[in-house]
């Protein structure tokens, strides 16, 4: 008897999509001139990944707007990070209202970040081996999450000279995280620990970049391996490298806590709650018209009547 195929669960991570549409996607306006260019791409890439994948599953997880937990612990965290544009601010309610219209579960938690409530549902998903998550995210923070049950998809964008968005999708395995980061999954966040994070403002060790975080890591295994090697004055390491890790002890350990996702957070989180429903494809019709999306109707899922219709026909 062949073994039952597994589920997927497409996790959506918001704010992460939000942004890389906004970026990605020239400065749309609708017709009484409101910019509308996020929304257009972040339901773009959304309605085109759902044809790809047709998840079992489904759920978005924005970030609450409260100060998170690693903020209020340590203020320099994401410290360099620009305000949101006000051209964006606007449209996020657009976006969600579109999210709840296609009948996505929404997942936000003050003092929680996005990427904490993706880690540990991801986790909780998984646990019985029957589901494979897929986390659609612009954000390669977690890229950490990856295993043998979860890959990340990452949205490939681009434009021709007449401004018509192609867009694909890459999908990371461990290989191919290895591939391209140099280090395994759980691997990037020693690495963090050591070279730092400009985007997310986590210091690292001051003095060790990516080739010497990379080299220590093949070298003594984790953070705590190099750790042990420099309490030992391991002749393996030179003396002025040995200074900066010795110096740069506490501020190695902190950034390790910064970069990691909390996967343990206490989150009311119902699997059959997430299954992939009928949705009123008349009224998500309607709003794209409003915001003059016509092109994206093709794109909608098939609801209940059509779904039905083809069961009766077949």
């Amino acid at each position: 008897m062949s073994e039952a195929p597994k589920s997927d669960f497409l996790i959506i991570d918001g704010h992460a999509l939000i942004y890389r549409a906004f970026h990605a996607f020239p400065p749309l306006t609708d017709s009484e001139g409101n910019f509308v260019g996020a929304l257009y791409g972040f339901l773009r890439i959304l309605l085109s990944v759902l044809k790809q994948v047709q998840p079992a599953y489904w759920l978005v997880a924005f970030d609450h707007p409260a100060p998170t937990k690693r903020k209020l612990e340590f203020p320099f965290y994401k410290a360099k990070r620009k305000e949101m544009p006000e051209e964006l601010k606007p449209q996020i309610p657009q976006i969600e209202e579109a999210v709840a219209k296609l009948g996505i579960p929404e997942f936000k938690l003050a003092g929680i970040e996005a990427d904490d409530l993706i880690g540990t549902i991801s986790k909780l998903a998984t646990k019985s081996g029957k589901i494979d998550v897929l986390i659609l995210t612009g954000d390669r923070d977690s890229f950490q999450l990856v295993d043998d049950h979860i890959h990340v998809l990452v949205p490939n964008l681009g434009f021709r000279r007449d401004k018509q968005n192609t867009s694909s999708m890459l999908e990371y395995n461990a290989a191919l995280v290895e591939q391209k980061m140099g280090i395994s999954p759980l691997g990037i966040i020693d690495f963090k620990a050591l070279a730092g994070d400009a985007s997310d403002n986590i210091p690292g060790v001051p003095g060790v970049g990516p080739k010497t975080a990379l080299g220590l890591l093949a070298q003594f295994g984790d953070l705590d391996g190099i750790y042990a090697a420099v309490d030992h004055n391991d002749a393996q390491i030179k003396a002025s490298l040995l200074a900066k890790l010795r110096q740069g002890r506490d501020s190695a350990y902190i950034s390790q806590k910064l970069a990691t996702i909390d996967r343990e957070v206490a989150v009311d989180f119902d699997l059959q709650a997430c299954k992939v429903a009928g949705y009123n494809k008349d009224e998500m019709s309607t709003l794209l018209m409003q915001y003059g999306f016509k092109s994206l109707i093709k794109f909608l899922p098939e609801d209940e009547f059509e779904l039905g219709l083809q069961e009766a026909l077949f």
